[in-house]
């Protein structure tokens, strides 16, 4: 797959199913560790820590949540 430039490419960039599930499960236990966190999800919490500090990850992350905080209020 081609991209056009990089704006393209930040466009077009397919995500990884694993960070929808990092993302349920923080909005699932929102006061969960690290730690715990990893356990459930079956990851090392340094692996967790690396997915959640990108900004591809940090960008869904504040959609989801935003969309989650309307769906509740």
């Amino acid at each position: 797959m081609a991209y056009r430039n990089y704006q393209d490419l930040k466009e077009r960039k397919p995500t990884r199913w694993w960070h929808e599930a990092i993302i349920d499960d923080m909005l699932a236990h929102p006061t969960a560790t690290l730690a715990e966190r990893a356990t459930r999800l079956d990851y090392s919490p340094n692996y967790i820590n690396i997915i959640i500090n990108s900004d591809m990850f940090r960008a869904m992350y504040q959609a989801r949540r935003a969309a989650y905080t309307t769906a509740l209020d």
